[in-house]
């Protein structure tokens, strides 16, 4: 089970070529979704795949609404 805000379940993502490279290996390797945090230190949900991004947005817990990213 993975704690919400526990530091170690992010995956830290630059705007390094090499990086983005690797970052859906990551994903895939944690079943698919994980918690990225981007530039700014906004911490959001990424997926690696097509199967788990189709999943994902038909999921009604992960919203869409930018007013709803306390980040902002």
């Amino acid at each position: 089970m993975r704690v919400e805000n526990d530091p170690c379940d992010v995956i830290g993502v630059s705007v390094a070529p090499t990086q983005l490279d690797n970052l859906s290996s990551l994903i895939l390797q944690q079943g698919g979704m994980a918690r990225v945090s981007l530039p700014g230190d906004v911490v959001t949900w990424a997926a690696g795949g097509h199967e788990t991004l189709s999943r994902m947005l038909s999921d009604e817990r992960f919203n869409r609404d930018w007013r709803q990213w306390r980040a902002l």
